[in-house]
């Protein structure tokens, strides 16, 4: 029974748990009694209008009549956990590095310690105490199609920022900051020339990094499109 009082006493201070069960109306209203009869004697409060219920295998209409008693929403699989921390991690701890990943590609050790502050703010995790993750976070980085709840890696950012210069190299041929550039280190009017840039330059790792995406089979000029203007950087 302490065992049983100490696991539901941390699944309601932190309000991310999960119960399994077989699907029956008695052992979803013993649950609920057991949650209520709990918060009452712990004074935590369990809260019910973020719960939800799901019934595998089981009518949907009844699903939903049995969620409206209790007070929970109804859902069916697959469902989002962790939504919240969800879009903290995508959204904000995932654009950190947004401003030094568009010029400089960053290096392997600096991007395994950001997805490991990613990983363990997802999972609830700190210095004092570790969170169990339920799923392997290169999965979890994964599109939502391929089973992944569609985060994104940093490492995938960064390259993806740093090979949007080409796209805009092409496309903004006219703007002062790429006269700017050709002025510096020689107009020939192309990104993939890499002998053009100095060594160790930021420009230089820009388009190492866009010729690896190239070796990777991961060129982007096959999704990139051209728009007719004057006629003049176009050939029919």
């Amino acid at each position: 029974m302490e065992g049983l009082s100490q696991a539901i006493s941390g699944a309601v201070e932190n309000d991310d748990s999960i119960y399994f069960g077989d699907w029956s109306v008695e052992n979803v209203l013993n649950l609920i009694r057991i949650l209520y009869c709990f918060q009452r004697s712990a004074g935590l409060k369990v809260n019910f209008e973020k719960s939800s219920l799901i019934g595998i295998s089981s009518e949907s209409l009844t699903v939903e009549a049995l969620a409206t008693i209790i007070g929970y929403k109804a859902e069916k699989l697959p469902f989002t956990l962790f939504g919240g921390r969800h879009t903290i991690v995508s959204n904000v701890l995932g654009s950190l590095g947004t401003y030094w990943f568009s010029r400089y590609k960053a290096p392997k050790k600096i991007l395994n310690e950001l997805e490991g502050m990613r990983r363990d703010f997802f999972w609830g995790s700190c210095k004092d105490k570790k969170r169990i993750p339920w799923v392997q976070w290169e999965k979890a980085l994964n599109y939502k199609e391929k089973g992944g709840l569609g985060i994104g890696s940093m490492e995938s950012l960064n390259m993806a920022i740093l090979a949007n210069w080409y796209w805009r190299y092409r496309k903004e041929h006219k703007a002062l900051w790429i006269s700017i550039i050709n002025s510096i280190h020689g107009n020939n009017n192309s990104m993939e020339d890499g002998d053009r840039f100095k060594s160790g330059h930021t420009w230089k790792r820009i388009v190492q990094q866009w010729n690896q995406l190239k070796v990777w089979d991961l060129d982007p000029r096959r999704i990139i499109k051209k728009q007719t203007g004057d006629g003049k950087s176009m050939i029919f």
